[in-house]
């Protein structure tokens, strides 16, 4: 019925309908990713930043809503699966060496 109703309007019309009407009634446009994206404010403020993600290729992400006067790294992909893999086994084990090494120190 509404669908019907509604054919004949654009979405800026039947929001100005509503808004117009008495009591006012609180109305917006459902937006799809690609309004979102296009959306002139949101280029304008610069809310998404398009990065080239390793594996994905490009990919857009939103910018961080603080920003601060010394801050130099950006925001970047999440590391691929594994992709740290050698350099935490490392760690470990070297921790693991030490907490070991400490433990015979105690023995004695």
């Amino acid at each position: 019925m509404i669908n019907e109703a509604t054919q004949a309007f654009t979405t800026q019309e039947i929001i100005e309908l509503c808004r117009n009407s008495s009591p006012g009634i609180p109305a917006m446009a459902v937006r799809d990713l690609q309004d979102v994206l296009t959306d002139p404010y949101l280029k304008e403020t610069g809310f998404f930043k398009r990065q080239e993600h390793p594996s994905e290729g490009p990919i857009f992400s939103m910018t961080p809503p603080v920003r601060f006067d010394l801050a130099t790294s950006s925001p970047r992909p999440a590391p691929l699966l594994g992709e740290h893999r050698e350099e935490i086994r490392r760690e470990l084990e070297q921790k693991m060496t030490r907490k070991a090494d400490r433990s015979l120190d105690c023995a004695d």
